[in-house]
């Protein structure tokens, strides 16, 4: 049942196993509440590291100024185990 409700809430979360990481990617919707953040003011949890942000067709690395848009997806690297838990925080605040 969690994840059929973790599915609804951020439905295209995706992961891709590299070595002992996995590469976990999160789409920002409109009224997120990620919406107009910079990086810094982020809630980021401890096993998770944002590696890019993919903005159309262009990639960013990011700064802690960098400032979150909708249609923006998250690039964030944990390691392997920890997709869940890093798929259920983003579920949280995003």
């Amino acid at each position: 049942m969690y994840e059929s409700l973790l599915h609804q809430l951020v439905p295209t979360i995706t992961a891709t196993p590299s070595g002992p990481q996995d590469r976990v990617e999160i789409p920002i919707v409109e009224g997120s509440k990620l919406d107009g953040l910079a990086v810094r003011n982020i809630s980021w949890s401890k096993e998770s590291l944002l590696i890019s942000i993919r903005r159309g067709s262009n990639s960013i690395i990011p700064s802690g100024d960098s400032v979150i848009k909708p249609g923006d997806t998250l690039i964030v690297t944990t390691h392997r185990g920890n997709r869940k838990k890093i798929a259920a925080h983003f579920a949280k605040i995003n």
